[in-house]
């Protein structure tokens, strides 16, 4: 089991969730991309890795692929995001109920019909688990569908408008914020046959008011992130296969 984290303190997040540096490893993997994977023996509770997460379609993809190859079967992705709109609470973790694909995810799709399905979606028992544990450490979570960009610095100001309008996505699936991993992550897991959960942390948000976009970022997410990987450490210890 393992997690995917979008944080570059990574020891220092380890050390104040209460693990010694003497119940972990750092391991690096790969010769071309720089992969460093936490692997934590804890004195009590099993073994998990925490691997400091990569950007976009290809740094996700190629970590869960790795992961995956060596025999980790579960795995949580914890990053953040920017919202879309006011409706999601910037306090609140954010569960991922799917995500809209990006390029990566679509060469990573199944055809059917002669067509990729635009939505790809988490692995529902580990979602469960997960909420389960959020709900029992009284953490304050979400459930919501996002969209998924590959870049962060330039994301194209007409895309987002036209999501907070509601222009251009299917039915009432509404995404309600944008990251960069979720939708090449689910689509990787599923071609590994691993069971995927995605937790998102709001870092900005963008609106419309008087008809001009506004964005605006929402401070630290230190605590948030925090939250999140001890509810992750906490499903993936908790009762859904051994590995």
């Amino acid at each position: 089991m393992a997690i995917i984290l979008h944080n570059a303190k990574t020891e220092g997040l380890l050390e104040s969730l209460g693990y010694s540096t003497n119940e972990w490893t750092a391991l690096e993997t790969g010769s071309t991309d720089p992969n460093v994977l936490y692997v934590v023996r804890p004195k009590g509770g099993s073994g998990f890795i925490v691997n400091r997460g990569l950007p976009g379609a290809g740094g996700v993809a190629m970590q869960t692929a790795e992961l995956g190859a060596l025999g980790v079967r579960r795995i949580i992705h914890i990053g953040t995001c920017g919202l879309l709109g006011p409706s999601l609470n910037e306090k609140s973790l954010i569960v991922s109920t799917g995500a809209y694909k990006d390029g990566g995810a679509v060469l990573l799709s199944d055809y059917h019909d002669g067509r990729v399905e635009r939505l790809s979606y988490p692995e529902q028992d580990l979602v469960r688990r997960v909420s389960e544990v959020l709900k029992s450490d009284g953490i304050a979570a979400q459930q919501a569908l996002g969209y998924t960009v590959p870049v962060f610095y330039f994301q194209p100001a007409g895309l987002i408008r036209s999501l907070l309008e509601g222009n251009c996505y299917s039915g009432n699936a509404r995404p309600f914020y944008t990251e960069m991993e979720q939708a090449a992550f689910f689509e990787t897991a599923k071609r590994m046959k691993l069971q995927a959960a995605s937790i998102v942390v709001g870092s900005d948000r963008y609106t419309v008011v008087g008809g001009e976009l506004r964005h605006e970022w929402l401070g630290d997410t230190d605590t948030l992130v925090k939250q999140a990987t001890k509810a992750a450490i906490e499903a993936l210890q908790g009762g859904i296969g051994k590995q």
